[in-house]
């Protein structure tokens, strides 16, 4: 059986979907089936009750008087002196002689009773037994809701509100009592009465993940309910029929009655109504259970082009059991209706219609007031406002367990208001979840804007303190106060001028700190200082260069040629504007944002459809604000409106699962905060402080989830490269807005290095495999650059260009990513920190994720690069089965591949295969061991993998030694151990890449295979093959064994040439290329090449013409002999293979080191690089005597100058006139003027001699003659 969390990630996508859970307010009866009670609602009264009623106290004593309603409007209100008291209000109602069933709801409300009797409304028709109706402890407003089956030949029937037997009061308000007419009912066998098959009649099964049963139950109303049992929190069982609707689209309300005993998960149950023909989706549900059956209701608006709707009886994420009954859908009179309900990701939602305005809405206002005090509509109250072409908002800004009620006003273009929605109230949940603080710090026409959100456990009140510095705890006495008695969450100004702040809680801790930011355009990326960057970058020849070249060329070729998607389109253009200044780019970013815009799908079936165009559409709005028109900004604002509302109620159960790895949340929720950056302040949009605060708490909980501290990410580089496009927006985009509440969580994971061990050199692009990322994509290098630590930029930058970038035989500059690194892309490089090509990678033990990454150096498409697989962790979101996985590439071939998607193609899989099964359990291997080999990207592991293979044992010992042996660049050993109770098949397995053949021979007690590719090979030898066998075939070579236990014990050379090592065994010991590996204690094997002490050191100057030399360095060991290798940038310079090397003119400006290598009597051999040394220009000098005769009390100047191919000229010079010396400087171009002091009655030979600087040489001038007449 799958895991719960891959059947979770297999989930078919579905429609976004809008949480109701309410049942409207006021009476529901139609034209068609009129309230059969008159003065329902207790507007009417006499001097001793309410007019149309009777008045019956049979006992004690009892008044009937009017009270406010619900509403504000009137009620009735019964109360009795003494707990024998019986009072009675009466009414006979007439029952249209056609009616089968009735339907009474009302509202009542208690006030404290005593006594055995009851208080409520009883119902009787003639010459039947008396039913009664009511709650047992109704507070507040609470809707009683009954079917009443209508007697044979019954034509009347009485309604007694009634306090019967009770000392106390009780108030009723709105009784409606209407024919339940069931043919007006759409929905077909709604009461499931008819269930001949293993259905309902009528109803149909989807069972989209998990499993679940079934079965009927007691009926509210009738014979039978429907029951719907699901047995896990992931399940998702509903029961579906598809609905014809009458044309011409309009409000129709949905009901249904519920009873839930106990429920899990974090999903809910309920009936979910999907429009099919583009209209959206409706969930009326709840995940709580009830007392007894509960009515539930809804409105949802049908576009007049629609003709059907797909109910769904749904257990939706949830473990437990739904009884429901009763399901109706019918066309509704209500004109304006609002409902409200907990949003699936925890808000308040709130989904309304309007179908009779009295003008043209504009916007819809929404209001909030507590729910024990009347709502009044006015500043006070308003809470958001959105524009008339949105239908649902969500109140974020909520206390837990709070009851509020809303009203939503529609307005006109003038402001007045043209409809108005019923109340709708709504408990609020019970906690606040926020794990994160944050604050924000803007400048603003007040001063300074500050906003925040607290984590819900923060204590309160909050400070906003203020100083000139960043503020930590060792500054926080010092700071000064700038805003007090902050509640959890909001916005304030102060006038405050400082530029950094912190947000501190009542224990005087520091929960959030921030720097200023200022509003205006661009805000993300881009500014003065990195245009200014940028314009010097692309000015040079290089890969910034190339790159703009190539964004440019793209955007004038315009959309329809583009080749990619038109938000990319509109961000690339936005871009040149930035960059060039020309308004004609801002004209294209905006015709692009349109042309996206109106194809953004807000019906879309996955949130990332639309989040997607979103977070580039955000930057294209920041960075071409300021070359648009005030009518452009107001399309794109509120374009943002209507993405902001689809994302709140956005429910994929990857985005609102407590687990927030999925790369779901870092796609959706950090589409939505660069919206949000982009656009606060601007239009009306307001400053979001509440929601920004919810999604920075999202995204940190995702980085911490779905990264390792090593950068492991589950799903693979693919889906990494993806993640990282689509999210750094909104988390770059809080960084550069001041906010650093997400800083830690984006800088810590290693995910440069990762990538740096992963990332061949190869071309076309090639890296490893892990997750179920495809191995032939580019990398997002350009992304990456802003994460990287110390030492990590330079290399990165060098695989990118020779790959990717000018250097490359095929350059890709993505539009996914390249404005990105033309924004990162560094001026310089910091000392001491450029490209290596000796530099040694240690390995990546990432003993988390169960995952290990070696890498020999980072030279050419030679490289040796492997990783080793165990999958320690699991989370939601793609995932590989791939335990004791091997993805290994070297010498510009893939050895050992994995499926990326093809999950289920098992010859695509490097590693072992149980009964050539590729499914695996995940998230249960164990690391036993791990360490990395001294002086070298290698090192060892022990892994566990039997709670994933799901076998008695499964144990991997791996040795990966990446030492130069001369014939092999690397061995790796591999000890696989496996038992069980039963028989399987047991298949070592790699499948490498296409156009790689493969032989294998038995030789001795040994299976020799060999891979081949050109030059390339991989040879690799089973030991002790007996019983196993071997074979080539559908792109993969297998070695398998078969029983209830399997050993492999293997080990493989990789190298290039025709020189192919053999190997030779002595018991458990195998002896290949100088090595001797004992795979009986693998843990005990110490790669034997030699270790450099300390680096080799060059002497000589570094000028053209001279002679460097090169030490050997200090070494571990003696016996050792060396070779040498000079380097000029990083590359070999053919023939300089001695321990001396002259300079040519070809060096000048260059950095020139000597690799020297030491090789061991075992014939192992390790490389050491020295210093480089900075090769200076040549430099040619002239010296001109200005006045060539003279006296002796005279001065003489001397004109000076100095001429190089390149570097800094700038530096002092020293002139001779015989015995006689000045000295000077000349300027950055050469040029100088020396004064010589008076000289004695001769002639002189004057000559100048520039004393050179780190870049350019010394070079002394010809002479010039002066001549001292007296």
């Amino acid at each position: 059986m799958k895991p719960a969390l891959r059947r979770m990630r297999q989930l078919a996508a579905v429609l976004t979907v809008v949480a109701l859970s309410t049942t409207l307010a006021g009476p529901t009866a139609t034209a068609a089936n009129p309230n059969l009670v008159t003065n329902a609602s207790f507007e009417a009264f006499g001097p001793s009750g309410p007019t149309s009623w009777g008045t019956w106290t049979p006992s004690g004593t009892a008044t009937y008087t009017q009270v406010p309603g619900r509403d504000g409007s009137g009620a009735v209100q019964i109360a009795t002196g003494t707990t024998t008291s019986r009072g009675f209000l009466v009414q006979d109602a007439t029952v249209p002689g056609t009616a089968k069933k009735l339907r009474l709801t009302f509202w009542q409300k208690k006030g404290t009773l005593t006594g055995t009797g009851r208080a409520g409304v009883r119902v009787t028709f003639p010459g039947t037994p008396t039913q009664f109706l009511g709650t047992d402890a109704a507070a507040a407003w609470r809707q009683v809701t009954a079917h009443l089956d209508v007697p044979a030949g019954a034509t009347t029937v009485r309604v007694e509100p009634m306090v019967d037997g009770m000392q106390g009061s009780m108030q009723l308000d709105d009784i409606d009592l209407s024919v339940y007419d069931e043919a007006s009912n759409l929905a077909t066998n709604g009461g499931f009465e008819a269930f001949t098959g293993i259905n309902p009649d009528a109803w149909g099964r989807w069972n989209a993940a998990g499993t679940g049963t079934v079965s009927t139950t007691d009926g509210y109303t009738g014979t039978n309910a429907l029951r719907i049992s699901t047995d896990t929190p992931s399940s998702r069982l509903a029961l579906t029929q598809d609905v014809t609707l009458p044309q011409g689209g309009g409000t129709f309300q949905a009901e249904f009655f519920s009873r839930i005993a106990s429920i899990s998960g974090t999903g809910k149950v309920g009936l979910r109504i999907d429009v099919l023909d583009g209209g959206g989706s409706t969930f009326i549900g709840r995940n709580t259970p009830t007392s007894g059956w509960q009515k539930s209701s809804g409105l949802f608006t049908v576009p007049a082009a629609a003709t059907r709707i797909r109910l769904h009886a749904f257990n939706d994420a949830v473990q437990g059991t739904m009884d429901i009954d009763e399901i109706r859908i019918s066309p509704s009179t209500v004109t304006a209706g609002l409902s409200t309900a907990t949003t699936e990701a925890g808000d308040v939602g709130l989904n309304w219609t309007v179908a009779a305005p009295t003008g043209t809405p504009a916007s819809f206002a929404i209001h909030r007031g507590p729910a024990g005090s009347p709502l009044t509509v006015d500043a006070s109250t308003l809470i958001r406002t959105v524009p008339a072409s949105l239908l649902q908002a969500t109140d974020v800004e909520w206390l837990p367990s709070t009851e509020y009620k809303y009203v939503v006003v529609a307005r006109d273009a003038s402001g007045a208001e043209v409809a108005r929605t019923n109340e709708s109230r709504i408990l609020s949940p019970a906690a606040d979840t926020t794990a994160t603080s944050y604050l924000s710090v803007t400048t603003d026409t007040a001063g300074t804007h500050l906003g925040w959100r607290a984590a819900g456990n923060a204590p309160l009140p909050l400070t906003a303190v203020a100083d000139t510095e960043p503020i930590t705890a060792a500054n926080l006495a010092s700071t000064r106060a700038a805003a007090t008695d902050l509640t959890r969450f909001g916005g304030t100004s102060t006038q405050d001028a400082a530029s950094h702040f912190a947000l501190v809680d009542a224990n005087g801790a520091i929960l959030a700190t921030a720097s200023r930011a200022a509003l205006p355009h661009p805000r993300i990326g881009l500014n003065t200082d990195v245009l200014a960057k940028i314009n010097r970058l692309i000015s040079a020849p290089g890969t910034p260069q190339d790159a703009w070249k190539t964004i440019k060329a793209r955007v004038d070729g315009g959309m329809a040629t583009f080749g990619s998607s038109t938000d990319r389109y509109a961000r690339e253009a936005a871009f040149v504007y930035q960059v060039t200044g020309d308004s004609g780019y801002a004209a294209k970013a905006y015709d692009a944002f349109v042309a996206s815009a109106n194809a953004t799908p807000f019906t879309a079936k996955q949130d990332l459809d639309t989040a997607n165009p979103v977070s580039q559409l955000a930057l294209t709005y920041d960075w071409a604000y300021n070359g648009w028109t005030d009518a452009q900004r107001a399309f794109a604002v509120e374009y943002f409106e209507r993405t902001a509302v689809f994302f709140e109620f956005a429910k994929h159960p990857n985005i609102i699962l407590p687990d927030k790895a999925s790369n779901w949340v870092g796609v959706v929720r950090g589409a939505e905060l660069a919206q949000h950056l982009a656009v606060r302040g601007d239009a009306g949009y307001g400053m979001r402080n509440t929601r920004i605060g919810t999604l920075v708490d999202q995204l940190r909980r995702h980085l911490e989830a779905a990264h390792t501290e090593h950068g492991w990410f589950q799903e693979g580089l693919e889906y990494l490269d993806y993640t990282q496009m689509m999210s750094m927006p909104g988390i770059r985009g809080s960084l550069d807005v001041g906010i650093d509440a997400l800083r830690q969580a984006w800088m810590t994971p290693e995910t440069a290095n990762l990538l740096l061990h992963t990332v061949s050199l190869r071309q076309p692009n090639n890296r490893l495999q892990w997750g179920v990322a495809a191995g032939n994509n580019s990398t997002a290098w350009p992304l990456y650059l802003g994460q990287a630590k110390p030492g990590e930029l330079t290399p990165m930058i060098e695989i990118f260009e020779r790959v990717n970038g000018h250097r490359s035989a095929s350059p890709f500059y993505s539009p996914g990513f390249i404005t990105q690194g033309l924004i990162d892309w560094p001026e310089s490089i910091p000392a001491g920190e450029g490209y290596d090509p000796a530099k040694v990678y240690p390995a990546i033990l990432d003993d988390e994720a169960g995952s290990y990454s070696f890498r020999n150096r980072i030279v050419d498409a030679d490289d040796v690069l492997v990783q080793l697989n165990n999958r320690n962790h699991s989370h939601l979101g793609w995932a590989g089965d791939e335990t004791f996985g091997i993805s290994m590439i070297s010498h510009d071939a893939n050895w050992a591949t994995q499926p990326a998607k093809s999950v289920t193609a098992a010859n695509k899989y490097s590693r072992v295969l149980v009964d050539n099964n590729p499914g695996q359990a995940e998230g249960n291997g164990r690391t036993l061991a791990s360490r990395s080999y001294e002086g070298q990207g290698g090192g060892y592991v022990s892994l566990d993998g039997s709670g994933n293979f799901q076998v008695a044992s499964a144990t991997r010992e791996a040795a990966v030694d990446l030492t130069d042996h001369g014939d092999a660049d690397a061995l790796l050993a591999f000890r696989d151990r496996f038992t069980d109770t039963a028989s399987h098949t047991w298949a070592w397995q790699l499948a490498p890449e296409a156009g790689v053949t493969v032989d294998f021979e038995t030789i001795g007690t040994n299976i020799q295979f060999t891979f081949h590719k050109g030059e390339s090979w991989l040879r690799g030898w089973l030991q002790n093959a007996e019983g196993a066998t071997a074979s080539f075939t559908d792109g993969s070579f297998r070695i398998t064994r078969t029983g209830t236990s399997a050993e492999f014990d293997i080990v493989l050379a990789v190298g290039k040439g025709t020189s192919i090592p053999t190997a030779s065994t002595q018991g458990s010991s195998v002896t290949m290329s100088g090595a001797t590996i004992d795979m009986a204690n693998l843990d005990g094997y110490q790669p034997g090449a030699a270790k450099n002490l300390t680096a080799p050191a060059l002497t000589g100057e570094p000028d053209v013409g001279r002679t460097l030399s090169a030490s050997q360095g200090t070494w571990n060991e003696t016996g050792l002999t060396f070779s040498y290798q000079w380097q000029r940038n990083g590359q070999d310079i053919p023939g300089a293979t001695t321990a001396a090397y002259t300079l040519a003119a070809e060096d000048q400006g260059q950095e020139i080191r000597a690799i020297v290598t030491a090789t061991g009597e075992d014939g192992l051999r390790t490389p050491a690089a020295s210093s480089p040394a900075t090769v200076r220009y040549a430099t040619t000098t002239t010296a001109t005597v200005k006045r060539k005769t003279g006296v002796s009390w005279q001065e003489y100047d001397v004109s000076i100058s100095v001429s190089s191919p390149g570097g800094n000229l700038s530096g002092p010079v020293v002139v001779t006139a015989g015995e006689f010396t000045a000295t000077g400087t000349v300027d950055s171009n050469g040029m100088g003027l020396v004064t010589l002091p008076p000289l004695p009655k001769g002639t002189y030979s004057v000559v100048a001699t520039y004393q050179g600087n780190s870049t350019t040489s010394v070079s002394p001038s010809t002479s010039d003659t002066l001549r001292i007449a007296a």
